[in-house]
């Protein structure tokens, strides 16, 4: 059976571009006379018969060989290997081999750039390892190469051999206690064989100097040495029955055993001939352990405990400096608590070691002292709502308390973990919160507000007869009005009360101390409108007046001392207006003091805007009963009221419309009275006496 070598040599510059051309390949005649199986022999592929030094480049060389002679081991050279950046490269074409044989080969040669062959010149050497025997190396199959041109030459190919060799039988004969010992395996480099019912196994081999070993389970490995010099060779070998031998050696890892030569690993098995044996046990960081066994026909199976030659390692362990009691230091599965000096005093073998310590770790290296910093620096920041530093804040955190500093910063250590805080601050809604902490340090920000309370003022001191909506409270640059409430913090705070429009009627101080609060605040001197109606009995009682389309009073007899309505009202310009007689009249407010405003509606009995009614009522003065003629027709409802000098109505009806009603009011005190009459678009005043 043949196998394939392939050889691809990348044409990756030529310069011919003369006519084609001729080139012989010829695979050089190995002589293996003086090799013996095991060694390695080299073929080589020499180029002859080109014209003159050429540019050439060549595709997919190969070749054969026969498999029981010759093993490709994987080595190929040539003679541009100096170049190193056009070294060989090697694949093995199905990436593996089966038996002593290779299932195929390919090699990819990259020729060097300017390089020329000559007439005689080696361009690739194959490595094998011979196994004896003889063969020829043939060519597989044509073999191309090119010109500049890419113009083929004209091929011829010339196979080599592996000159002729005697074989001679080289005959092993295997016993054990005299007797013949079947299925012993024997090795000669890569030839093995196995011996049959007689003990026997028998090799062909050339002539030269061979090594070899003889195998079985259950006996002791047999080796040696041999020659074979034009002749055949016969070789005994006395096998010796061994026993199992099993060491189990604590602690295992990186333990190994020496005994007979061998070198073993703790729960590795050796197979040793009866008697006596010196054993020797090493393993890093324990001192080592010598012993003599003795194998007496029967497995053994040992155990070694070693010693260990242990060192002191102490911990500090500690936050920030300060020694920690309570903490768990955990090696190797086993765990020491720190007492309240934070030092604990492990004895260690030598070695490298993982130290697990209040959630931090540490690596032992070589050292005898560890200073164990658990702990990393949080750093609270505190600011107001304005993000302004605050001094003086307690922050409270595991039980401990400190403050902040003029920039509103305190630190403390701490262990890896969660933590839960809270911070205060007189005057200020205490914060709370939580945060991780691990071996990072950490920075915790806290903004704070200001506490506040619920804040109103009793404003008394000023009369008004209409809705005071527009008296206003400023305190802390807010503003309200009169019954609403504000929320200040603790502290002193200036409160002005004033008119909208006007400037402050009483500027005072107030003192917010940790509680809601209610203040007395008196205005003793209130500027007012004073409106009076002026007809042509004088000043009108009982007149309806509108300010500002909003507040409706109607004149009465005030302590100034006539008929008016009285009003409060915000600083600027303002509206008055009189439904009964349709008139607006406009006035300002200034601020400065009380404003009186006077509106004449007629001079005489008869000239009033809306009057066009025509009444008469007599007898006038009367005794307290007269009577009401409506001296026109009119067909709305019609209403009737007598009021007496303060407003006050002591009369009101609604009559027919006839012309003539009855009014008794017998029952008054004498003195000046007025009759109003009206409908629904109109309006009249008459005054009465009563004696």
């Amino acid at each position: 059976m043949k196998s394939v070598f392939m050889v691809f040599v990348l044409l990756l510059f030529t310069r011919v571009v003369s006519a084609q051309g001729s080139v012989t390949l010829r695979l050089s005649e190995t002589d293996i006379s003086g090799s013996t199986p095991g060694e390695t022999v080299e073929a080589s592929i020499i180029i002859n018969d080109i014209y003159m030094p050429e540019w050439i480049g060549g595709w997919q060389m190969t070749f054969g060989y026969e498999e029981a002679v010759l093993t490709w081991n994987g080595t190929v050279s040539d003679p541009f290997a100096g170049i190193s950046y056009l070294n060989p490269v090697i694949q093995i074409g199905t990436l593996g081999f089966i038996g002593i044989s290779p299932t195929g080969l390919m090699f990819n040669l990259n020729l060097p750039l300017f390089e020329t062959l000559n007439p005689g010149d080696t361009i690739i050497t194959y490595t094998f390892t011979y196994h004896g025997g003889e063969t020829d190396l043939l060519w597989a199959e044509p073999t191309q190469f090119y010109d500049w041109n890419f113009e083929p030459f004209v091929m011829t190919t010339i196979n080599g051999c592996v000159c002729n060799l005697t074989d001679y039988d080289v005959t092993f004969h295997v016993t054990a206690d005299d007797e013949d010992l079947q299925g012993a395996i024997i090795t000669i480099g890569n030839l093995w064989l196995e011996t049959d019912e007689n003990g026997l196994a028998t090799f062909s081999l050339s002539d030269g100097q061979y090594d070899y070993i003889v195998t079985k389970p259950g006996y002791a490995d047999e080796e040696g040495s041999f020659t074979v010099a034009g002749a055949p060779v016969d070789i005994e070998v006395e096998m010796v029955e061994c026993y199992d031998v099993t060491f189990n050696v604590i602690p295992a890892d990186s333990t190994i055993i020496i005994i007979n030569g061998d070198t073993l690993v703790s729960g590795e098995t050796i197979c040793l001939p009866n008697g006596d044996y010196w054993v020797t046990v090493l393993n890093p960081g324990y001192y080592p352990f010598e012993g003599l066994i003795t194998v007496a026909s029967a497995p053994l199976s040992i155990e070694i405990i070693l010693d260990p030659q242990l060192i002191e390692v102490t911990f500090f362990v500690n936050c920030c400096g300060e020694p920690l009691s309570g903490i768990p230091i955990t090696i190797n599965g086993y765990t020491i608590i720190t007492p309240e000096t934070g030092i604990v005093v492990f004895s260690l073998i030598p070695g490298n070691y993982s130290v697990l310590v209040g959630g931090y770790t540490f690596t032992i290296t070589g050292t005898t002292y560890i200073d164990a910093d658990v702990c990393s620096e949080v750093t609270f920041e505190v600011t107001d709502e304005m993000g302004q530093p605050l001094e003086g804040v307690s922050i409270e955190v595991n039980s401990d308390y400190f403050l902040t500093d003029i920039s509103g910063v305190a630190s403390t250590c701490l262990q890896v973990g969660t933590y839960s805080y809270s911070a205060s601050k007189p005057g200020f809604i205490s914060q709370t919160g939580t945060f991780e902490m691990d071996t990072i340090p950490q920075t915790v920000g806290i903004v704070m507000s200001l506490t506040t309370w619920e804040v109103s003022f009793n404003i008394t001191g000023y009369e008004c007869d209409n809705e005071f909506e527009e008296l206003l409270v400023i305190a802390n640059g807010d503003t309200m009005f009169v019954g609403q409430t504000i929320f200040l913090p603790n502290g002193n705070f200036t409160v002005d009360i004033a008119i909208e429009g006007c400037p402050p009627l009483v500027t005072t101080s107030i003192v917010i101390d940790n509680g809601p609060q209610t203040f007395e605040i008196n205005i003793e001197d209130f500027p007012k409108v004073y409106i009076a109606v002026e007809g042509y009995a004088g000043m009108l009682p009982g007149v309806e007046v509108i300010v500002d389309d909003e507040d409706t009073l109607y004149t009465n007899y005030n302590n100034i001392g006539f008929y008016c309505a009285e009003f409060c009202v915000t600083g600027g310009n303002h509206w008055i207006y009189f439904p009964d007689y349709a008139i607006w009249s406009y006035f300002t407010f200034e601020c400065t003091g009380s404003t009186y405003q006077i509106l004449q509606v007629g001079l005489n009995e008869y000239d009033y805007p809306k009057d066009s009614l025509t009444i008469t009522i007599y007898p006038n003065p009367s005794k307290g009963r007269f009577y009401f003629e409506l001296q026109n027709q009119v067909s709305e409802p019609l209403e009737i009221q007598v009021l007496d000098l303060t407003g006050r109505v002591v009369y009101s009806g609604e009559p027919a419309n006839t012309k003539k009603t009855e009014i008794n009011l017998s029952d008054q005190p004498t003195g000046m009275y007025f009759v109003r009459v009206k409908t629904e678009d109109k309006f009249l005043i008459r005054k009465i006496v009563i004696q």
